[in-house]
């Protein structure tokens, strides 16, 4: 019984860890840039680093200790040493069994992205400049943009809050831009994640090792079938050998 309460806690601990939501907030508002690490709803600013009062002194650092020249070596150590090994492809494998393990866990990396939720995007956008025409072009163009990649976003990731804005200024030529983006997933759909790379890359490779047994076998039948043929070879060239020698006998009485 206490033996199913230990591993009901441990169950809970693992399922509650997985649930946390990791994650980064990056902004730039108002021409500071900032950078924050998220652990379970908690933020932990990175950049800009907070002031921590008065500097501590540097320590003096201490005089590094000369280091002893090795002795040369002789040139023909050297040449065997500076020659490079051959080494084959890892595990065995071929260029094709290689290139296909490559490809499969590229596949999955690719849709790692999905994984994660937006939990905050924001960008308002000023477009300003002397010249009317160039200014309405260029916000034309940024809205035309927005709503292209927008939908995109939406459709490939889940976006809980989202504040786009973008306004346009004839008076003056001092554009602005403020944007902020806020990213978080589950350490459950990392350890998920890694453990569909570690199951894709394990198959391949078994796959790839029984395809070296089956070819060391056949390799073995092989030689198998090669040594009988080549001992009875050596055995009719001994008895060839004997007659020859008893023939010469007989001839010369």
């Amino acid at each position: 019984m206490v033996g199913w309460i230990i591993l009901g806690v441990i169950v809970l601990i693992l399922t509650g860890i997985n649930l946390i939501r990791i994650g980064a907030d990056i902004s730039y508002e108002g021409g500071v840039f900032s950078l924050s690490a998220k652990v379970a709803g908690v933020m932990l600013q990175l950049l800009p680093k907070q002031d921590k009062g008065e500097p501590k002194p540097k320590k003096e650092k201490k005089p590094k200790k000369k280091k002893k020249k090795k002795e040369a070596k002789p040139e023909e150590e050297k040449d065997q040493s500076e020659q490079p090994k051959k080494k084959g492809l890892p595990l065995g494998m071929t260029r094709e069994e290689l290139f296909d393990l490559v490809k499969a866990i590229l596949h999955h990396f690719a849709r790692f992205p999905r994984r994660f939720r937006i939990d905050r995007f924001k960008l308002h956008a000023l477009i300003a400049g002397w010249d009317p025409y160039n200014t309405a072009m260029a916000y034309g163009y940024l809205n035309e943009a927005l709503s292209i990649l927008l939908p995109l976003a939406r459709q490939g990731f889940t976006v809980k809050e989202s504040d786009v804005r973008t306004d346009v200024d004839f008076t003056t030529d001092v554009a602005s831009v403020d944007f902020a983006l806020g990213l978080s997933i589950r350490i459950g759909q990392i350890v998920g994640f890694l453990l569909t790379v570690a199951f894709v890359g394990a198959k391949h490779v078994i796959k790839s090792k029984l395809r070296q047994k089956k070819e060391a076998k056949a390799a073995a039948k092989a030689a198998a079938s090669v040594q009988p043929q080549s001992a009875e070879h050596t055995e009719n060239l001994e008895n060839e050998k004997d007659i020859t020698a008893e023939e010469r006998m007989d001839s010369n009485g």
